[in-house]
C-alpha cells in the first residue's frame, strides 16, 4: 500500500468467491486482516477464459457475494461498481494455484486471457475512436450550420 496513491483501486478477478478469497488472503485465519487506506480491494468473481466475463468487470461485496453498490448524496442513485477493461493502468495475469494444473496448461491458460484481453481492449479502443469521430462529425456539421 505504500507504493499507492490515494483513492488506488486492485481489481482481483478469479473464479474463487470473496468469502473464500478473505481466507486466503489471510492464511486461513494465521495472518491479520489487510487494514488498507490508500488503497480499495474489488472483488469480481468469473472465469477467465470465458470472453463474457472479461469483457465487464463487476465487483462483489465480500462477505455477502452481492454486487457492490454505492448510494450518491441524498441516498438517491445506486452506482454499482463496474469497469471495462480499458479501466485499468496495468492488468497482472497470475496462475491459479487452486486449480493445481501442472505448469504447462496453466501457462496455456494465462496465454489465453493474455490474448482474450489484449482483443477486447483492441475492440473497446476502436469502438471509442469511433465514438470520438462521431463526436467531431457532429460538432463539424453543428458548426457550420451556424457560419450560413
Amino acid at each position: 500500500e505504500e507504493y499507492v496513491v490515494e483513492g488506488s483501486e486492485l481489481w482481483l478477478f478469479n473464479m474463487v468467491p470473496p468469502q473464500e478469497r478473505r481466507q486466503l488472503l489471510s492464511d486461513g485465519g494465521r495472518k491479520e486482516d489487510l487494514v488498507l487506506h490508500k488503497l480499495t480491494l474489488r472483488h469480481v468473481v468469473g472465469n477467465p477464459l470465458v470472453r463474457r466475463d472479461l469483457k465487464t468487470l463487476r465487483a462483489v461485496d465480500e462477505t455477502t457475494g452481492q454486487a457492490t453498490t454505492t448510494s450518491s448524496a441524498g441516498g438517491g442513485h445506486h452506482h454499482h461498481h463496474q469497469v471495462e477493461l480499458n479501466h485499468f493502468d496495468s492488468i497482472l495475469i497470475l496462475s491459479d494455484e487452486t486449480n493445481r494444473c501442472e505448469m504447462q496448461n496453466c501457462d496455456s491458460q494465462s496465454l489465453v486471457s493474455l490474448l482474450m484481453i489484449q482483443d477486447i481492449q483492441r475492440q473497446l479502443h476502436a469502438e471509442q475512436q469511433q465514438k470520438k469521430k462521431i463526436a467531431v462529425t457532429t460538432n463539424d456539421s453543428s458548426s457550420s450550420n451556424n457560419n450560413n
